[in-house]
């Protein structure tokens, strides 16, 4: 017998539900406020049935913070398409007008180093933005982990790793290759499985499984690209 509603756990632990969790987190998502004029004529809705799971307090609430690190991070790379270029203009110019937030953009920024960057066959400077490895790739993993809950309506019980393949870079550049070579390898094989998500300028994945392992493609902003590995 199936557990009831009120019986629920997290995606993440056995704590029970509270909460449903936003994977990925809402905020990467253009609220209607954010669109650009000619997203709002068209009726677009980038919140449209969002991926949801059930969660405990701990794997939801509690990581708002690094939610919106990861929105700045990811709309501010130069490969992020004109949906998260457009959002990471108007988020963010509302998000600096909160004092409370004064903290997180120094976290964001006592890290980043001046760069020369080409675009449109010029040279523009620019900034390389650093984060914090071990909670970015944490919270990453728990993504992951629901995603994974989405896809096959239950718990993953093993190791979950992630690897960043293209739009953003590990300072270990070695982990990149290493990344991009699994996607190589598992290539028709994702060529021929669905896009999930309806918000796809957002975010979509892809999931293969051989029965007893899993693989998971996340896109962000059309180009941020991340696989999981899952040995369940």
């Amino acid at each position: 017998m199936g557990r009831t509603k009120s019986e629920e756990t997290c995606y993440m632990c056995d704590a029970p539900k509270t909460s449903m969790e936003h994977v990925p987190p809402i905020c990467l998502f253009p609220a209607k406020k954010d669109l650009t004029d000619a997203d709002r004529e068209k009726g677009v809705d980038y919140r449209k049935e969002p991926i949801k799971v059930p969660s405990c307090k701990k794997h939801n609430s509690d990581k708002s913070k690094i939610d919106e690190l990861m929105l700045i991070y990811f709309s501010a790379c130069k490969s992020a398409n004109e949906v998260g270029k457009s959002h990471i203009s108007n988020k963010l110019a509302r998000i600096m007008k909160r004092p409370q937030k004064n903290k997180l953009f120094s976290e964001l920024f006592m890290n980043s180093s001046p760069i020369l960057i080409s675009e449109e066959g010029q040279i523009k400077q620019s900034i390389s933005l650093s984060v914090e490895s071990t909670t970015f790739y944490d919270h990453l993993e728990c993504m992951a982990n629901g995603l994974y809950f989405d896809y096959f309506k239950k718990r993953t019980t093993g190791l979950t790793k992630v690897w960043v393949v293209s739009g953003v870079r590990n300072a270990d550049g070695e982990a990149n290759d290493e990344a991009k070579a699994v996607k190589r390898l598992f290539e028709s094989d994702f060529e021929k499985v669905k896009s999930n998500g309806h918000n796809q300028d957002v975010f979509h994945y892809k999931m293969i499984s051989n029965g007893s392992d899993s693989i998971l493609l996340m896109t962000f902003y059309g180009a941020i690209e991340f696989i999981a590995c899952f040995d369940c």
